[in-house]
């Protein structure tokens, strides 16, 4: 007996939607006239995107330094595209208040559907009182910021200069008394 062939249409059903993750990186609370970072991270966790953009929108008294939209042509599944940029607040804040930030992702899946998310992040502005200590452990006294850290060069340049200052005073007076003698 020959074998037949036959040609079978199987439906596939589509059962979920793409997933991705919208990560925002920001302090806590932020203070006025200061400038802090802003960070999105966003992965795909099972497809590849295609015609990723990330557009961020802040208010209008909040200045950006950075750009507001991003676009990347393919993001593959499981690597995290990331934004980093920095915020200054605005200089006259009287009252403690809640800004909006909102993070909105526009790409084409992989049945070549264009799909959107967002991710609103509430930030808490508030004014400055005299003594304040940051997220990254310094500390505002009043207008004067005192750092969490010291550099390297500090640490070797101050013991470094001054043993090199007393051997170049030494040098000096054993010259002068040669000089004398």
């Amino acid at each position: 007996m020959p074998a037949t062939k036959t040609t079978i249409a199987l439906p596939i059903t589509v059962l979920k939607e793409p997933a991705v993750k919208i990560q925002t990186i920001t302090p806590e609370s932020i203070f006025s006239n200061t400038e802090f970072p802003f960070e999105v991270n966003v992965i795909s966790e099972d497809i590849e995107l295609k015609d990723l953009t990330v557009q961020i929108i802040v208010p209008q008294d909040i200045e950006f330094r950075g750009d507001t939209s991003y676009g990347m042509s393919l993001l593959e599944k499981g690597i995290p595209f990331n934004i980093k940029a920095e915020m200054i607040t605005p200089s006259n804040v009287s009252t403690e208040h809640t800004i909006p930030v909102k993070v909105v992702v526009s790409y084409t899946d992989d049945l070549g559907n264009e799909k959107s998310d967002s991710s609103s992040v509430p930030l808490l502005l508030r004014p400055k009182t005299f003594l304040e200590i940051t997220n990254d452990g310094g500390i505002w006294v009043g207008d004067f910021f005192i750092a969490p850290y010291v550099s390297i060069g500090t640490i070797v340049g101050i013991p470094a200069g001054t043993i090199f200052s007393l051997l170049l005073k030494r040098a000096v007076e054993k010259k002068k008394k040669k000089k004398k003698s």
